[in-house]
């Protein structure tokens, strides 16, 4: 009986190994790079190269001036990010407050000067051939 318990922990434990090390390999490197690219600007504090460089989606959600004052907020608010990892992507046709659309939901654990916890949340999607980023939340 011990030993069934045993094997069977051990291919849950190795299931879930591989799940983490194939969750990026199955959606295209292009999308993830640019919601890195993105957040490396943010964490460089360079908002408004990565606000211009940011879809016509993003533009229309927020206006350059509040895209500013809130990211200078957060910053003050939580503290620069510190680390992160990437904990998931999700394909999501849907997006509250978007059209209708073929999106990517990267999610990031990250920790802050002032928050241990935090989490980033970039939706990306695929505008003439290139990926661009639509939202970004610090939460």
């Amino acid at each position: 009986m011990f030993n069934q318990f045993r094997s069977i922990f051990i291919v849950t434990v190795v299931l879930i190994l591989i799940n983490s090390i194939c969750l990026a390999s199955n959606f295209p490197s292009q999308a993830i790079i640019a919601a890195e690219q993105f957040i490396a600007q943010l964490d460089n504090h360079k908002y408004l190269a990565a606000y211009k460089d940011a879809s016509d989606l993003l533009h229309l959600s927020i206006s350059e001036p509040d895209w500013l004052e809130k990211r200078e907020r957060s910053g003050l608010l939580l503290g620069a990010v510190q680390g992160r990892k990437l904990v998931s992507i999700r394909a999501r046709d849907t997006y509250p407050g978007f059209p209708d659309g073929d999106y990517l939901v990267v999610y990031f654990e990250a920790q802050t000067q002032r928050k241990q916890k935090a989490a980033e949340v970039v939706l990306v999607k695929l505008i003439a051939n290139s990926w661009q980023v639509c939202s970004y939340r610090l939460k």
